[in-house]
């Protein structure tokens, strides 16, 4: 008798996998093999398989997430995670303790890193990448921890995954990824959709999505020195600082406009929101080769209070009104009467009265969910 599916009887399990799993990976292999004259560095190569081994989507959306882990550790392939102990202040044992699970039970090629908050983090993960060359790097922590392990990996061609597990985690939200950091840790492991994204330079420092002077810098630094950090200790600086904080005088100059005059706040934005959550420049893109310089000429209760509902509404945009000005570049100059603190990414370093400020393409590959971020 013809049978008249034969393809049916190749639904067999072996070890808890689909046969079609492996008539499946020897066809993307295929696919994979005839374009491989485009790459043209080991590790562009060795991305590529793993490319082709994460777009077996039907795959990954019929199997079991322990089948999956099951084959992430027969792949050549390895990880590196950088867990920051303190950030936001929150108890990681229990995340600590389910990574330590996860990386056993499946025998995952994982090493887990801890900073020390020493000043020489960022020295000592740019060692483990030299020495290991994981393929792919995961920053668990705060904004300041993504931005620490973002800038120790500048040089490399590796993907970075981000693990929430501050106290606002503006960029992880700015970037659609999940909230729930065990969440977050599955997808690191097994998200097939990696974004390019744009690098600020200011004064030739890295800054991944904000940079500013004004009254949130002058938060950030006060809630740094105190201790007092996340949404509520931001709220509580933010009260002592508004009523007597004074405007100053202000020059902007990019390569598609200019303007001068006094404001509260200036903003170098490559996205959306600010490390507290709120959204302070609502064109923002992290991945369009360009800049927005976001001047606030005076701050309204109106516009306090719809940026303050920004941070809690994913449909609210602020309304600043006339008191809102941006400006689009991929370079700016911006001079300030007197110095000013300056922070980048939700860390304070220092003063200044004068920003150079740059743009650098498609410097960083982010882990992302599928669709965020243009993925």
């Amino acid at each position: 008798m013809r049978l008249r599916n034969p393809c049916l009887f190749l639904r067999l399990r072996f070890e808890g996998w689909y046969v079609r799993f492996i008539l499946s990976s020897f066809t993307e292999f295929l696919r994979f093999a005839q374009s491989g004259c485009k790459y043209k560095t080991v590790s562009q190569t060795r991305n590529g398989f793993f490319n082709c081994f994460f777009s077996l989507s039907d795959f990954f959306v019929k199997a079991k997430e322990s089948n999956i882990f099951k084959i992430l550790r027969v792949l050549p392939m390895s990880f590196l995670l950088v867990l920051n102990p303190t950030s936001g202040g929150l108890d990681k044992t229990s995340f600590r303790e389910h990574l330590d699970s996860l990386v056993y039970r499946f025998n995952l090629p994982a090493k887990i890193l801890e900073t020390q908050g020493d000043g020489e983090d960022e020295k000592r993960i740019r060692e483990e990448v030299q020495r290991n060359r994981p393929d792919r790097i995961a920053a668990i922590g705060g904004d300041g921890t993504v931005r620490m392990v973002a800038l120790s990996i500048l040089e490399e061609d590796l993907p970075m995954g981000i693990i929430p597990m501050g106290s606002a985690n503006g960029l992880a939200r700015e970037l659609g990824l999940p909230a729930d950091p065990f969440e977050a840790l599955n997808l690191f492991f097994l998200s097939r959709s990696i974004k390019k994204v744009d690098l600020l330079l200011l004064n030739n420092i890295p800054c991944l999505h904000f940079g500013d002077i004004g009254i949130n810098a002058e938060m950030v630094r006060l809630s740094h020195e105190s201790g007092d950090s996340g949404m509520t200790g931001y709220a509580k600086q933010l009260t002592n600082i508004l009523p007597g904080y004074q405007p100053f005088d202000l020059e902007v100059e990019t390569d598609q406009g200019a303007w001068k005059g006094k404001a509260y706040q200036v903003a170098i934005a490559n996205a959306r929101r600010l490390g507290t959550g709120v959204v302070f420049n609502p064109s923002g893109l992290m991945d369009d080769g360009a800049f927005e310089v976001v001047i606030i000429r005076d701050f309204t209760a109106k516009g306090l209070l719809h940026a303050g509902l920004t941070a809690i509404d994913e449909e609210m945009e602020p309304d600043y009104g006339d008191d809102m000005i941006t400006l689009s570049g991929t370079k700016a100059t911006v001079k300030l009467g007197q110095e000013k603190t300056i922070q980048l990414d939700g860390e304070p370093i220092g003063k200044t009265s004068l920003v150079e400020a740059r743009i650098r393409p498609q410097a960083l590959s982010l882990i992302l969910q599928r669709n965020e971020q243009g993925s």
